[in-house]
């Protein structure tokens, strides 16, 4: 129902409403960054990124999607590289990223094309992202995210509503949605892993805003180190570290 949309983003507060109307340009900020530093189009960089999200938080969704464009800018076989969540989701992300397959053309779900897209231009109108947070508030309920499964028609709905009463309040579908979810995240009391840093930008809250040198990958395993030259890479406790290749 639009009215429970309205009802918490009466609850934001000041934080809220700022991380919110960052949040999709600090993503797509951060997947730049990882576009230039391995020299691959940040369109299959942020497919990568989408892919790996399944069952991970942001920062391993970050260093999941690090590792895989690490190890394919040093070689290292796909089976070899290490992340943070399922197997099939390493593979079809690692297949987006060498142009094996095309993300948009396979891709059907509305949440992960949504996402992608706001991403890729937090200007765009035309997508906004609706999750089992969004789910909750729709209806009004104190939902777990197995709980807030969303139909296809059921997320028409919700991202009509959430456009509509973002073009009331002036801002971007994407933006109210990120408002939104910060809110009920702190509402709910629902807080990321050492939320607040100080070593990450005043006001960034959240986290979104990250430095991806401060970002490692994952180490793979020790029998990939016969595809890298000694200058990529480093043994420790039988594991391979990859290097960063401006470093």
């Amino acid at each position: 129902m639009i009215k429970n949309l309205e009802k918490m983003l009466r609850q934001a507060d000041a934080i809220d409403m700022q991380e919110g109307l960052l949040a999709y340009q600090r993503y797509h900020d951060v997947m730049a960054q990882m576009s230039q530093q391995y020299s691959i189009e940040i369109e299959k960089v942020i497919a990568v990124f989408v892919s790996t999200s399944p069952n991970n938080d942001y920062v391993n969704n970050l260093r999941s999607t690090i590792s895989i464009l690490a190890g394919i800018y040093h070689g290292v076989p796909e089976e070899q590289v290490t992340i943070s969540t399922y197997k099939h989701c390493r593979a079809r992300a690692w297949q987006y990223a060498t142009g094996q397959r095309n993300f948009l053309r396979e891709t059907k779900g509305p949440k992960v094309i949504n996402f992608y897209h706001n991403i890729l231009d937090p200007t765009d109108n035309r997508y906004v992202t609706i999750d089992g947070h969004m789910s909750a508030i729709w209806q009004n309920k104190n939902l777990t995210m197995k709980e807030a499964l969303i139909s296809k028609g059921e997320y028409n709905e919700i991202s009509a509503a959430v456009k509509k009463l973002a073009f009331r309040e002036m801002m971007l579908p994407n933006q109210l949605q990120a408002i939104l979810w910060f809110t009920r995240k702190r509402v709910c009391n629902i807080k990321s892993e050492n939320q607040f840093d100080l070593l990450l930008p005043k006001g960034d809250l959240w986290k979104t805003s990250r430095n991806i040198k401060d970002l490692k990958p994952y180490p793979c395993s020790l029998s990939s180190i016969k595809t890298l030259s000694s200058s990529t890479a480093s043994q420790s406790q039988g594991q391979l570290a990859l290097s960063d290749p401006t470093g």
